[in-house]
């Protein structure tokens, strides 16, 4: 009977060499029943996406499921050959054999079917896993947006308060300036007025009253107190300021570093940023060429699957035809 399709691909050994392993229904051998040895059980809960979380036992069950319909190829030339065996005997046992063939038909369609579910399940959980990388990528990205956000405001807070303290720092600069200039006017008005007396005449200084003299040895007075108040102010800011030059142009160029500064860090953040992107996108092109290579798998399991059915349509035409003859 030549109902087999051609040499199928995924098979691991030629027919040929099986056929010796088979029990011989010709000596009483019993046949496997449906179901049995030859065809573990798969239970459906080991397949599940839910709990098949690894590419690798998505590999294991695609595995499994190939040494199966493997098995089921064998069964099918088995039954064939027992078709031709026992053909030429009495009409009850050809009877009994088409009974058997019938119920080992169906139950080979039905573990087909079972095996075609667990396969598009399988693709199903591939699939689930590409897009569960696409979320990913996505909450990282959010999370490096607002990463960067907080980092840019807590910059531009820093930037803002060293602005107001140069413009504090100027102020005070130009208030000290004011009052040097000031101090320095007096002082120099002063010491004309005494270089005026020293170098007056004798008969002019005897007629500066004493209240004058006192008048003007008070104003000197005065206006060397508030240069010394001047001197010590300046100092208590040099202090203050660590390295003695508290100036606008230092306030500047500190402005200047600290822009510098956030600009590095926001850039750090971008590269940081495209890294893990690549990185993403990296992983999931390998998911989609693992996916690709799933439902390839799943196509010429569906194509061997069509030829099975084609094979079991042949041999219940055959056992029809017999049906007849007999």
């Amino acid at each position: 009977m030549d109902s087999l399709p051609g040499e199928d691909p995924t098979l691991p050994v030629a027919f040929e060499g099986s056929i010796s392993q088979l029990p011989d229904v010709s000596r009483g051998d019993p046949a496997p029943p449906a179901g049995g040895e030859v065809l573990p059980d798969v239970a459906e809960d080991t397949v599940s996406p839910s709990r098949a979380r690894t590419m690798k036992d998505y590999e294991n069950q695609i595995t499994d499921l190939k040494k199966e319909n493997f098995n089921l190829k064998l069964r099918i030339y088995f039954l064939e050959e027992r078709m031709q065996q026992k053909f030429d005997g009495p009409t009850e046992e050809i009877y009994k054999i088409n009974i058997e063939l019938k119920v080992e038909i169906e139950s080979l369609k039905r573990d087909l079917q079972e095996r075609e579910k667990l396969l598009i399940k399988a693709s199903k959980a591939v699939e689930s896993l590409a897009q569960g990388g696409e979320a990913e990528i996505q909450r990282v990205k959010e999370e490096a947006q607002k990463k960067m956000q907080e980092m840019e405001k807590i910059l531009t807070s820093r930037i803002n308060l060293l602005e107001e303290n140069l413009k504090t720092a100027q102020e005070d600069v130009e208030k000290a300036v004011a009052m040097t200039e000031k101090e320095k006017a007096l002082r120099i008005a002063a010491e004309q007025k005494l270089s005026s007396i020293m170098n007056a005449p004798a008969e002019d200084v005897g007629t500066i009253t004493g209240a004058e003299k006192d008048r003007l040895i008070e104003q000197l007075n005065l206006s060397l107190k508030s240069k010394e108040a001047q001197i010590q102010h300046l100092e208590e800011e040099k202090a203050q300021s660590g390295d003695g030059n508290l100036s606008a142009e230092k306030i500047r160029e500190l402005t200047v570093a600290l822009r510098h500064e956030k600009d590095s860090e926001i850039e750090a953040i971008r590269m940081e940023l495209r890294n893990e992107r690549n990185s993403f996108e990296k992983k999931i092109q390998s998911l989609q060429e693992e996916l690709q290579e799933r439902e390839n798998e799943l196509a010429v399991e569906k194509k061997n699957g069509l030829k099975r059915d084609k094979t079991i349509q042949g041999l219940t035409v055959a056992l029809k035809a017999k049906e007849k003859e007999v």
